[in-house]
């Protein structure tokens, strides 16, 4: 894997939670020097602030400081607009109780700290569930469109299929499907105007199955697009799921849940 530590360019708080989250998620466990965590660790591992310290600003005196002492002893002046963000990302790094026996993060509670520290500063939370800003607000769209009372006339919900049109009833979507029509700009023109995925440009076509970059493609979708493998009975008619349903697993998938069906077993 390679690295580049270092403030992102034209740095926000967004960006550097993006950042930190993502580098966190990817690295799996925390940046220790024997049982003390650190700003450059073991194995090549670095600590939440330390993804943003470049080797050239990295000094070995900075070890065993807390987060505040080493942005005010050291030469990162534009580490410091972000201090309170950073501290309480690097309390995510650092707490003994975010990991397993093993030593790796807990991903779900990895997930629902960096929601919480999301939520404090206002920030959107893709990268804390792994996923990127494009499939999030799609997720989003998604969800209003199952909360409504009733749905879209040539719109139904089926967790079986992806996007089938049907003559009968129109166009049958699970939750990626969903996504897929909306990050395509595609959603009007397939279910209001009645055309199939089939007869759309193959660009489109491509974004709606999620088989581009541009489309729902995170791994983190799994145990929501697939109900079997996000709690959900493996062996249960997932054509019978409702919209309800879908809105909840949604909430639970945004809540940082790796579980987000297990409700429908009860």
């Amino acid at each position: 894997m390679t690295h580049a530590y270092g403030l992102p360019e034209n740095p926000t708080p967004q960006s550097i939670f993006d950042k930190v989250a993502t580098h966190l998620f990817e690295q799996g466990r925390p940046a220790l020097n024997g049982n003390s965590c650190a700003y450059r660790g073991e194995e090549g591992r670095v600590c939440a602030i330390g993804c943003l310290i470049t080797d050239e600003q990295y000094d070995r005196r900075m070890e065993s400081k807390a987060g505040y002492a080493v942005l005010r002893d050291h030469p990162l002046q534009d580490l410091r607009p972000f201090d309170e963000l950073l501290d309480e990302l690097q309390v995510v790094h650092d707490r003994p109780a975010h990991r397993n026996e093993d030593g790796t993060f807990d991903l779900e509670i990895l997930s629902a700290k960096l929601l919480g520290v999301a939520e404090k500063h206002g920030l959107k939370p893709y990268a804390a569930l792994r996923i990127t800003e494009a499939e999030f607000d799609a997720l989003l769209k998604a969800r209003e469109i199952l909360a409504q009372p009733e749905l879209p006339a040539g719109y139904s919900f089926n967790m079986r299929t992806w996007a089938r049109f049907e003559h009968e009833c129109g166009t049958a979507c699970c939750i990626g499907g969903t996504m897929g029509l909306l990050m395509a700009d595609a959603f009007d023109v397939v279910i209001a105007g009645g055309t199939a995925v089939d007869d759309l440009p193959r660009e489109q076509r491509l974004v709606v199955r999620g088989i581009n970059k541009h489309g729902p493609q995170s791994d983190a979708f799994d145990p929501l697009f697939f109900p079997g493998r996000g709690g959900g009975n493996p062996e249960a008619h997932w054509d019978k799921y409702t919209a309800a349903q879908g809105v909840q697993a949604i909430d639970e998938f945004l809540a940082g849940k790796r579980q987000p069906w297990a409700f429908s077993n009860v």
